[in-house]
């Protein structure tokens, strides 16, 4: 039910919006360090997959089929004990769930030591259906010392990844997933490995598959056939010739990308006790990107012009900010544009992945709410001994016991 895109210093929380940083934020970029400015511009990447890409929409639509499934057991339900287990999933839901595990492919693996290295198309079975997976096998001498699935995961933290090193030049991160684009890159088209644009925009394209890893393998060997093109370009040709189908109805990809994209505001609008309003101007802002063949983040890259900062000020323009917390508890959210309040569907969301890691005892707090630091901040008598282990008894109003209130938990969790 909780999915992180992260990198050692920052975690992006998928479907819910929310950006933490093991360091600082300012909204004058200029004032950070390249350090915390990289993380934020690798964080703020997976925001951008998450709401403009096919791949980033489709599991979000079913990450909240997910969460409503959760919903209605927590309604039905006369008595919850915690930690909740999804062993109440449809057989559609976890069918769906295996998909999207195999297609994600290796969230991340020790392969440091390996003197070579293979790349293999395999298939599996993933649910009902067969794929094709692009495996990495790694080799100590002769040993095969370890196999890798390249696969969502390792596309959308290799173009974080190269899109981090625009802004800090001293990373330090894992082959697995950060630098296993590159991987391919070396065997299938060596002369795009120092093209760090031109690779970022294959993977961009390659988030437009439901299996990207595989997507990301043919495209590198058509790309052979356009050494003239930059990444701009040849995207543009990729997506032009692109089609889907579904339900043996064919879409042009655009068409498709749109279609995603409304049904993906309709689980938004469904999940939430409040208006969209930054969503809804968010959406519309991607829609008109759709519809004039815009694609922002390529649009900042292959821009001369642009100082880094710019760059990531351009695309703050178009997609907003989620909210961000860092490591000192400050909460930095996105204003309403009457009142520069927070908005409350950004809010709404951040909540409900309080209650949800809570539910299910995730992350180093386990049972304490993630909350506690920052209403310690506000106001030091807020917080009081039920936010460490039983929040839904707290009598004082707060974000968690409205949502927990609104799912009935107060009367049903036993613990």
């Amino acid at each position: 039910m909780l999915d992180f895109e992260k990198v050692p210093r920052g975690i992006y929380n998928t479907n819910f919006f929310s950006i933490f940083i093991d360091g600082q934020f300012d909204a004058k970029l200029e004032n950070l360090n390249k350090q915390d400015l990289g993380t934020f511009a690798h964080e703020y990447l997976h925001f951008i997959q998450n709401l403009t890409t096919l791949y980033g929409l489709k599991y979000g639509i079913f990450h909240f089929q997910r969460l409503g499934e959760l919903k209605r057991f927590l309604e039905s339900s006369s008595e919850i004990s915690l930690p909740i287990n999804d062993d109440f999933m449809s057989n559609r839901i976890d069918e769906g769930k295996e998909v999207f595990d195999c297609l994600n492919g290796t969230p991340e693996s020790n392969v440091e030591g390996y003197t070579s290295y293979e790349i293999n198309l395999v298939t599996k079975t993933c649910g009902k259906n067969t794929y094709e997976v692009v495996e990495i096998s790694f080799y100590k001498g002769n040993e095969l010392s370890k196999k890798v699935d390249f696969g969502a995961t390792c596309i959308k933290e290799s173009m974080a990844h190269y899109f981090q090193s625009f802004f800090d030049d001293e990373l330090n991160h894992e082959i697995i997933p950060y630098k296993s684009a590159e991987l391919l890159v070396r065997i299938i088209n060596p002369q795009l490995v120092s093209d760090k644009r031109k690779i970022i925009s294959l993977l961009l394209f390659s988030l437009s598959a439901i299996n990207p890893g595989h997507t990301f393998y043919k495209v590198l060997i058509e790309s052979k056939n356009y050494p003239e093109l930059n990444g701009y370009d040849l995207y543009s040709r990729l997506v032009k010739s692109h089609k889907v189908v579904e339900r043996k109805v064919t879409y042009l990809f655009n068409e498709y990308l749109l279609k995603s994209l409304n049904d993906f505001e309709q689980c938004l609008s469904t999940h939430t006790a409040t208006e969209l309003s930054h969503f809804k101007r968010l959406i519309e802002n991607i829609q008109n990107n759709i519809t004039n063949n815009i694609v922002p983040i390529l649009y900042v890259l292959y821009d001369e012009e642009l100082t880094k900062i710019d760059k990531i000020n351009a695309l703050i323009d178009n997609y907003g900010i989620p909210s961000i917390r860092t490591n000192d508890g400050i909460l930095h959210f996105p204003g309403d544009s009457v009142n520069q309040a927070p908005s409350t569907d950004i809010v709404d969301f951040l909540i409900q992945r309080v209650v949800l890691e809570r539910l299910y005892e995730k992350g180093s707090l386990k049972t304490i709410c993630s909350m506690v630091q920052i209403c310690q901040l506000s106001d030091e008598n807020f917080v009081d001994h039920n936010c460490y282990e039983n929040q839904w008894r707290r009598q004082k109003e707060c974000p968690f016991t409205i949502i927990s209130n609104d799912w009935g938990l107060k009367e049903k969790i036993k613990i």
